[in-house]
């Protein structure tokens, strides 16, 4: 429950650097910071053809169409011992490597695809006649190949490999998959585009277009872009009608490649060679020029970059999601197939021209003031006795002091129709090193309930009565991370809410929310939070359950499930499982970005359940809820950070 807040000018702040709160300790996370064009070179036994990231892992795999090699992503070292088979695609929760090998690796008919284990270098032959462009669907575990000399799809379960086929009326040319509807999204020789449900195997055919082409998809607003439409556009459909308008981008539009979170598409295009960027919501289109015969356009989500390999040169050009500003790193000989691994933010580059891969990490963009923040943050759980207390963590970040309210709400709650509140809940703040700072029982009873009156007022907070059990304290903090601990006095128990608002700041911002609290029978963990000014804010939201036994915590909840809502109480999002995210890649990499701790991961890919979700939010409140699956109980810690 967030107290909606008046707007009210705040100074501007540059640092947004967070710091993870788990079971009420903070740890300090580094955020990764780019060297200047740095480039290295791995050296191989094959001329690489093909090129694929598991960031879950951090290993890199090469291959030349019959053999991988197996690239450590921490040395730069390849190991000893090269699988067979092809890298095309990886699932990055299995680490299972899929090759299609056919008109693409020069192996003559019959087409077939491979599926190599890395983990125990056992390689499968999968789908005979099936070849051509591959996409993944990484929460449903499925595999898609369009088969480029036959009018089909093949379909692969990556938990069994078995194999089926989807029939089209045209040869396939590009294929690309909507993790989030399990969708696949096929473009014809013929012209048009169909839509197959991965489960059902189901068809729908959009009407049909010239020169078709590369296909991607923005799982997020689930448009689909194809590019080489009319032969100097990029067709626009919508994943769910099929409906399809054009975007002119220019000659010879090639690659193609989507940033879902800032909603941005780009497409090498020829003559003059350079990259066309389509702004999702308008389809207003900016050229960049680059070097010679740009391919491949890959996408760093979190430092929010491209990098555009100059196939008729030795570099990779670098563009600025934010600014479309563009630079120049060296990356070797005909530079051509491209991975990014989010997590560490290394890219990296086949080159053509020589048996190595160069790694490559480009300038750091400039960072700014968000025109969008964060401006009251609250959490509300059952509150028990012992290791059953309600434990909100945040983070003032900046220079300066941070002047906050801080309170924890019981009775009061009763107003809002909230059962079994807290009849009296007792509120402490702690610094990281566990010193407690303040503390209060009843806010009528501390030194300065007039000012906390006012401090309420001027946020926006609903007043609580005079004379309640309420609790309250105002507090003037430097930057650091800080716990706010709601117990029941007495050894009582019951529901209570903590809120965190700003009151006033020299320079600081109240930065992020970590709770953790006891779910299950007793209740759920709802944190509440306000994104106020202008555009978007991007948010991610963690829910901690399995993750928190590598901290020593017992009884931790085996399976929780996050979902988001907006003030009216619609459906915004939901995870139950960061498995099942559009990119798991994307939730361990923003994690990382943020400070926040890793959540497990092995060989296999990942090894938990716990919950994660990235989002953005225009300005409004919103609810986060943490609950068990299927009504499970045990410890959970609630997550919010915003993302730089």
């Amino acid at each position: 429950m967030t107290s909606p807040q008046p707007a009210r000018p705040s100074p501007v702040r540059f640092l947004r650097r967070l710091i993870p709160l788990a079971l009420g300790l903070a740890a300090v996370g580094a955020p990764r910071a780019p060297a200047q064009a740095v480039t290295a070179s791995i050296a191989l036994p094959f001329v690489p053809a093909g090129l694929v990231v598991n960031p879950l892992t951090n290993r890199i795999y090469a291959s030349d169409g019959d053999h991988i090699a197996v690239i450590d992503g921490s040395t730069n070292q390849v190991s000893a011992t090269l699988l067979t088979g092809g890298a095309d695609v990886v699932n990055p929760v299995t680490d299972m490597l899929y090759g299609s090998h056919g008109p693409f690796s020069g192996v003559a008919a019959p087409y077939y695809v491979t599926a190599t284990d890395v983990a125990t270098g056992a390689t499968q032959t999968l789908a005979p006649g099936s070849a051509g462009p591959m996409a993944v669907d990484t929460a449903a575990n499925r595999i898609f190949v369009a088969n480029v000399d036959a009018e089909s799809v093949t379909v692969i379960d990556g938990a069994t490999n078995a194999a089926s086929t989807v029939y089209l009326l045209s040869d396939p040319e590009g294929i690309a998959v909507n993790p989030v509807t399990g969708t696949a999204y096929v473009s014809l020789q013929g012209g048009g585009v169909t839509a197959i449900d991965g489960a059902t195997g189901a068809t729908r055919t959009a009407a049909p277009g010239a020169a078709p082409g590369p296909v991607a998809v923005n799982p997020v607003t689930n448009k689909v872009y194809v590019s080489g439409a009319g032969g100097d556009s990029v067709a626009v459909i919508d994943g769910a009608t099929l409906a399809a308008t054009t975007v002119a981008v220019g000659g010879s539009p090639g690659d193609i490649a989507v940033n879902p979170l800032t909603n941005r598409v780009y497409v090498s295009v020829g003559g003059p060679d350079g990259v066309a960027v389509i702004d999702g919501a308008t389809d207003a289109v900016t050229l960049v020029p680059t070097g010679a015969e740009p391919v491949q356009p890959a996408v760093d989500m979190v430092l929010n970059r491209v990098y555009v390999p100059n196939y008729n040169g030795a570099d990779v050009t670098v563009i600025d999601g934010a600014t479309n500003a563009a630079s120049t790193v060296p990356a070797g000989p005909n530079p051509g197939s491209i991975a990014v691994n989010p997590v560490t933010g290394m890219v990296y580059v086949a080159n053509a021209g020589s048996a190595a891969v160069s790694v490559v990490f480009g300038p750091a963009p400039a960072r700014g003031s968000p025109a969008a923040r964060l401006v009251n943050i609250s959490t509300r759980a059952p509150v028990g006795q012992g290791g059953d207390l309600l434990i909100p963590g945040f983070v003032v970040a900046g220079p300066g002091l941070e002047t906050l309210l801080v309170r924890a709400a019981g009775p009061a709650l009763a107003r809002f129709g909230i059962a079994g509140a807290l009849a009296q809940p007792s509120l402490a703040v702690f610094d990281s090193s566990g010193s407690r700072l303040a503390s209060n029982t009843g806010w009528g009873s501390g030194p300065n309930p007039s000012q906390v009156a006012g401090a309420s007022a001027q946020a926006g907070a609903f007043p609580f009565a005079a004379g309640s059990a309420d609790s309250a304290l105002l507090v003037t903090l430097p930057a650091g991370s800080y716990t706010a601990e709601v117990s029941g006095a007495g050894g009582s128990e019951g529901t209570a809410l903590a809120e965190v608002y700003e009151v006033a700041s020299t320079g600081t911002r109240l930065a992020n929310i970590s709770s953790r609290a006891q779910v299950g029978a007793a209740g759920t963990v709802v944190t509440g939070f306000v994104v106020a000014g202008s555009g978007g804010e991007e948010i991610l939201l963690r829910a901690d359950g399995p993750a928190l036994a590598g901290f020593g915590v017992s009884g931790v909840l085996s399976q929780p499930v996050l979902s988001l809502a907006d003030n009216a109480g619609s459906p915004v999002a939901s995870n139950a499982g960061w498995a099942g995210f559009w990119d798991p890649g994307l939730i361990a990499a923003v994690s990382r970005e943020v400070g926040a701790f890793a959540l497990p991961t092995g060989a296999s890919g990942i090894t938990s359940a716990d919950s994660a979700q990235v989002v953005t939010l225009a300005p409004g409140a919103y609810t986060m809820t943490v609950s068990g699956a299927g009504g499970s109980s045990g410890v959970a810690l609630s997550e919010l950070y915003e993302v730089p």
